[in-house]
């Protein structure tokens, strides 16, 4: 299976998005069932390396650390039997990301390429942070490697918010927007500095 991500769905409390540029749109009615994200699943190979590149670059709080046997119907759901799936749930403000290290992976799978920017695929996950955080500089001082350019880059000079891909040692890919809060002159400035943006489906067809 060539994606890496798995976004989950559950009944938790609904998300207001919040966006920095473009125009108005209509609010989205609440669903009666899927009322937020719980959490994005992503498959690594080293779980405790992974653990240190997304707690120490976010801030994020550990949750949870569990060893779940690969057995009945998760077996069933994974297409595989015996051993344990190792994981981790961290939590920022808004989102939560579950690490997991499957055992003994097949070679064909080890094989797969990791993901693009362009996909398709789960492309990516994207924090969206306050400036003064460093967020960008320090997944690279924890080990991550930059994508295109080197430093974060101003699409306006008008725009407050400058952009970066960055990727673990998995090819695992995050982008970072930083934000100067300073230049938006909000009157309720965001009580968090930190927050996930989106989830990247990349996808040659959109039509389709």
């Amino acid at each position: 299976m060539k994606f890496r991500s798995l976004i989950t769905f559950a009944a938790t409390a609904t998300l207001a998005a919040c966006s920095f540029g473009g125009g108005a749109q209509e609010p989205i009615e609440p669903d009666t069932v899927i009322l937020g994200v719980n959490y994005v699943g992503i498959s690594v190979s080293d779980l405790d390396a992974a653990e240190a590149l997304y707690v120490t670059s976010t801030d994020a709080e550990i949750m949870d650390q569990s060893a779940v046997p690969l057995q009945g119907a998760l077996a069933d759901l994974a297409g595989r039997r015996g051993g344990e799936i190792e994981t981790r749930l961290i939590r920022r403000t808004n989102s939560q990301i579950r690490l997991m290290s499957f055992p003994d992976r097949p070679a064909d799978v080890q094989a797969v390429p990791a993901v693009s920017v362009e996909g398709p695929g789960i492309a990516h996950v994207c924090f969206q942070v306050a400036d003064e955080t460093n967020t960008y500089d320090r997944f690279l001082a924890a080990g991550a490697s930059y994508i295109g350019a080197e430093n974060l880059v101003h699409l306006r000079p008008d725009n407050p918010v400058k952009y970066g891909y960055v990727k673990d040692g998995d090819g695992i890919i995050t982008e970072i927007e930083q934000i100067d809060l300073t230049r938006l002159e909000l009157p309720n400035p965001p009580k968090s500095l930190y927050r996930t943006r989106h989830v990247s489906l990349s996808t040659p067809d959109v039509n389709r």
